[in-house]
């Protein structure tokens, strides 16, 4: 008790982030609307960041949120190309304004990764991001983006995705992430619990579908898919999912499945609709070719989900072509370079 804490270096034992109460009070109101999935909310994070920016320039904690806010409106909402230069723009100005940071490195190794594909330097901003904050939620969640898109290592970026949910346990995204890594290692069951949870701490939440449609397509439960897509639909929702179409095709619905792929189709000549949504779709239908051609389209408009692809089970039809060979070795370049000597 009699210890001085700090007062050897004269320093506060947690740096200042910003000296503007009014801009940490956008801040944080922002970093609640991010732990939200729908555009409107996304969008309004921006205005706030933006506003707290305005009071504080030099807030690099408010410059690395709204890098996140960009990558999760990325995709889902609008075309990661667009977004690009905005989302690495405000990370790196965030590692710039604080370098000892981990939430600024961690965004950036996201971006690396799923955007840019520079894997090797993706790789050192995650162990840059985990040295500086191995409490740090953000720094577990680079790192499970890291394991599972580049090293396709879902069950290490499960682990990754454990303990965010253990640091905070009331951000609905790690339970969704996990969901999706479970999915991957073939864990239904895991699966379900995740995205059960992921709805009891958000009714709404939903992105690119509802978490349970994700689970029952993935376990060829089709007719259950398929009411749960009903009953979930959300007015935040353009389009139905691309989970509902795989549903609707395998329940034999094969009218419905085509509907929701021209609405997809229609609505991408109008604002950006990922191009891997409606390759999946072509596949449940056994458009082979046309699949091939949407996941190209995705590949040239820098679609993060295109990363994904090895994992999910929708595509598992295409694994014997040898056009998915090809670009499997296209999009993952950057892990042949971060293998390299």
């Amino acid at each position: 008790l009699a210890v001085k804490l700090g007062a050897a270096q004269g320093q506060p034992l947690v740096p200042v982030a910003t000296h503007s109460p009014h801009a940490h009070d956008l801040y944080l109101q922002a970093s609640l609307l991010n732990q939200r999935s729908d555009e409107a909310s996304l969008n309004q994070a921006l205005v706030l960041l933006n506003e707290a920016l305005a009071e504080d320039p030099n807030y690099a904690a408010a410059w690395a949120l709204l890098s996140l806010t960009y990558v999760a409106l990325a995709d889902a909402y609008r075309a990661p190309n667009d977004l690009l230069p905005a989302m690495k723009a405000a990370a790196e100005k965030a590692v710039a304004l604080d370098p000892t940071l981990a939430e600024a490195h961690a965004v950036l190794s996201i971006i690396l990764v799923d955007y840019v594909r520079d894997f090797p330097a993706a790789r050192r901003e995650m162990d840059r991001a985990i040295a500086l904050g191995p409490d740090s939620t953000s720094a577990h969640d680079a790192a499970a983006v890291y394991r599972f898109d580049a090293e396709h290592d879902a069950a290490a970026a499960r682990v990754e995705t454990q303990k965010a949910e253990t640091l905070d346990p009331l951000d609905p995204w790690n339970f969704f992430w996990e969901t999706q890594d479970d999915i991957a290692l073939g864990d239904i069951e895991g699966a379900e619990r995740a995205a059960a949870h992921v709805l009891k701490l958000d009714p709404k939440f939903s992105y690119g579908s509802d978490p349970l449609v994700d689970v029952y397509a993935a376990s060829g439960r089709w007719q259950l898919c398929i009411d749960r897509a009903q009953a979930a639909q959300t007015s935040a929702e353009r389009h139905p999912s691309l989970a509902t179409a795989i549903c609707h095709a395998h329940a034999g619905n094969l009218e419905r499945a085509r509907d929701i792929l021209q609405q997809m189709e229609a609505a991408a000549k109008m604002s950006y609709v990922d191009s891997s949504h409606i390759a999946a779709i072509r596949v449940a239908l056994g458009d082979k070719d046309g699949a091939f051609a949407a996941l190209d389209q995705a590949d040239r408009d820098r679609s993060a989900n295109l990363m994904r692809v090895w994992a999910e089970p929708w595509f598992a039809p295409l694994r014997g072509d040898p056009r998915y060979r090809v670009l499997l070795d296209r999009i993952g370049a950057g892990a042949q370079a971060a293998a390299s000597p």
